[in-house]
């Protein structure tokens, strides 16, 4: 987005949508209008995600505590596995730990404390029972709460599903990890040097990363493209029981909770996003937008792949991911409000709003695959750094670097296959494409002992990699090259 607040729009419902302009990077792309066909009347989107209730007046029609609860849920399992005082006595305590949050359980855990925190900064929400209630990541992981897009799991190994995946491989190997007595070592400057965090193995795996990413996929992304931004919104106008929305509104709602931006995203600079700088009141990627003192977890803050989109904007690589996303998230939502308060989907609008969901769904995927081809770049790098070492890595710094970049790029990259509107599973030639990439990648990370030609072979395996993502998304070669 722009690097100062940007186009104000504002909502009449009753008529075509214009979509709110925006913009991510310095091509300044905005979301443009969206038309229904001669002889309409003309609306606007708003500028915020803000939409009033058709059926309680004076209130919102927007909640996804849900969403954020597992958001969070997802970044205290990375917070916990890279907590460094936490018990690690046994193996079984700290799968037992990781369990807890991941198959959480109000009855146990409600009233304590998240452990998500934004450096001092004061939050609406403490404890867990401050977001939602009765929720949990098992339920919503790809594979458990919907059908796997390609009918099987790919990536994983063994394991035939992604909760096995995460909970017999992920979880279990970390939590040996983490409790053996003995640190790992690896080769720096042709000794052995003992790892010094309990995340990362000697064979190159960062759990920290591995799980975090992970989830992004088989939860927040599965969730919000594959479930629910392929609803039958049409189907469902009618008031949800006692609530202040209707079910269509609130299932899009969920998909944009699970996307992570900030109600008012248009306001902030990719820098702002990203956590990179910009206005002190934005900078840190929150902003008071209520004028409360707190930051509210549910509407405040930018979260997931919310802000891998303003990352890749920021290289200037003329993508508006931002805008482009927000935008078809506030056209689909003003569509569906529309929709709510005249009790009926017309043919015109449900185009519009399938156009929106292909928009949405389809800029979330590039965050994300603009953001696996960032991580093979940084990987390639790190072996330009030491594969024609001949005493292994110049210092532990460089080895953590390349476990925690190529954690991030597999863990990523096996989020792909979670979307059934995905390019990537456009047919059994696209799908076996996917399959190529994660192959390419490998299942760890080639280590400077496998020696300088074996490296330079993984170096082109990853090209290949990237040829392949670039033909599926179109990516330009200024993109590929400078993500």
């Amino acid at each position: 987005m722009k690097s100062s607040i940007l186009v104000s729009c504002s909502l009449v419902l009753g008529g075509v949508l214009t979509g709110c302009g925006g913009g991510g990077s310095s091509s300044g792309n905005d979301s443009g209008a969206v038309t229904s066909g001669e002889g309409s009347t003309a609306v606007t989107a708003p500028d915020t995600y803000t939409f009033d209730s058709n059926f309680s007046n004076g209130d919102s029609s927007i909640a996804y505590p849900g969403q954020t609860f597992r958001q969070v849920l997802i970044d205290d399992l990375k917070t916990y596995i890279g907590d460094s005082t936490k018990d690690t006595s046994s193996a079984a305590t700290i799968e037992t730990e990781l369990l807890a949050l991941y198959d959480f359980d109000d009855a146990t855990s409600a009233a304590e404390n998240i452990r998500f925190s934004l450096d001092g900064q004061a939050l609406d929400q403490t404890v867990y029972s401050d977001i939602s209630s009765g929720k949990n990541l098992k339920g919503k992981m790809a594979g458990n709460d919907n059908e796997l897009p390609l009918g099987r799991f790919i990536g994983g190994g063994t394991t035939t599903s992604p909760e096995d995946y995460l909970v017999d491989v992920l979880f279990s190997d970390y939590a040996n990890l983490a409790s053996s007595v003995t640190a790992p070592t690896v080769n720096v400057n042709g000794a052995n040097e003992s790892i010094d965090v309990d995340y990362v193995s000697a064979a190159g795996i960062d759990y920290k990363q591995m799980v975090q990413k992970f989830l992004l996929g088989a939860v927040a992304y599965s969730q919000g493209t594959d479930d629910y931004l392929n609803t039958d919104f049409a189907a469902s106008l009618t008031q949800s029981e006692g609530k202040t929305y209707s079910g269509a509104e609130h299932k899009w709602d969920e998909a944009f909770g699970y996307f992570g931006a900030a109600r008012n995203y248009n306001e902030y600079s990719d820098d702002e996003i990203a956590g990179k700088g910009g206005r002190t009141e934005f900078g840190s990627g929150y902003n008071d937008y209520s004028g409360s003192g707190t930051i509210d977890l549910m509407s405040e803050i930018n979260l997931a792949n919310s802000v891998n989109c303003a990352k890749r904007d920021r290289a200037d690589l003329g993508t508006d991911f931002t805008a482009d996303a927000f935008g078809a998230f506030l056209t689909g939502r003003a569509i569906i409000t529309e929709a709510t308060v005249n009790g009926e989907m017309t043919t015109a609008r449900q185009t519009e709003l399938d156009e929106a969901i292909a928009t949405a769904s389809l800029t979330w995927e590039k965050c994300v695959a603009a953001t696996v081809v960032h991580y093979i770049n940084d990987v390639k790098a790190d072996i330009d750094d030491f594969k024609d070492s001949a005493t292994g890595y110049t210092d532990l710094d460089q080895f953590k670097d390349y476990a925690k970049h190529w954690s991030e790029m597999r863990g990523f990259a096996l989020g792909l296959q979670f979307n059934s509107n995905s390019p990537f599973l456009a047919d059994t030639s696209s799908e076996a494409q996917l399959e190529t990439v994660l192959t390419k990648m490998g299942s760890a990370p080639v280590l400077v002992e496998a020696g300088s030609a074996a490296l330079t072979t993984y170096q082109a395996n990853l090209d290949d990699a990237l040829d392949i993502m670039q033909d599926v998304y179109e990516f330009t070669d200024a993109q590929i090259a400078g993500w």
